[in-house]
């Protein structure tokens, strides 16, 4: 899957990634790509501070949304995108 670049006046999605080193890498390029390729801006808050959110560490990487798990791990970015879309259908 490559990487698209949203539009600049496409609709924004608020999304918190809680991770650190590599899996928060890995897992930021897979949000951004899924979110590119179906148009979305992502507004991103990165953390690495698990326990300000009320997790452990054995919990990252994790996704928020308004305060709640999303999902966790490293899936894949057509799964992520999947994920999204569903997101898109609610709002």
């Amino acid at each position: 899957m490559s990487c698209a670049t949203p539009t600049a006046n496409g609709p924004r999605l608020a999304l918190t990634l809680i991770a650190g080193g590599e899996p928060r890498m890995r897992l930021e390029r897979r949000l951004r790509c899924a979110a590119g390729g179906l148009g979305l801006t992502l507004d991103l808050t990165v953390s690495g501070d698990p326990e300000s959110f009320g997790l452990r560490y054995e919990q990252t990487p994790v996704v928020l949304r308004d305060g709640r798990i999303l999902f966790s791990g490293l899936p894949r970015t057509e799964k992520i995108q999947a994920i999204l879309t569903g997101l898109m259908g609610q709002q």
